[in-house]
């Protein structure tokens, strides 16, 4: 995705915020989903913190695609935690194979990990 494409999107976000129109979860996700095709983790996990501390809940889909994005990028173990958050805090469930993404990218990680060790 190109620079103008996010500089847009942005200052249509904060057009809203001018105009005192709130973001709502909604908003939130299709920004995080912008993120997510680019592979930007970082941006999609700021958003998602953003939203959380305006008491905004992240749809199903956006909360398995942020986990997806990190379980591609490497972050077996945020991907673990941010799935145990989700689930603390929520009545939803993430789908299963949501979850056997994230348990086979965190036993990768360990067994690189042990690898290494003997190594």
């Amino acid at each position: 995705m190109r620079h103008e494409d996010f500089h847009s999107t942005w200052q249509v976000f904060e057009l809203m915020k001018g105009a005192g129109v709130d973001p709502n979860s909604t908003t939130y996700g299709f920004l995080i989903n912008r993120y997510r095709r680019s592979d930007n983790f970082e941006m999609a996990l700021k958003l998602l913190f953003e939203m959380e501390e305006r008491g905004l809940d992240p749809s199903l889909g956006t909360i398995e695609d942020i986990l997806a994005l990190a379980v591609r990028r490497g972050h077996a173990r945020l991907a673990l935690e941010l799935a145990e958050n989700f689930e603390t805090g929520s009545v939803r469930r993430l789908n299963d194979s949501t979850w056997v993404r994230c348990l086979i990218a965190a036993t990768g990680t360990l067994y690189v990990r042990t690898m290494r060790l003997r190594c």
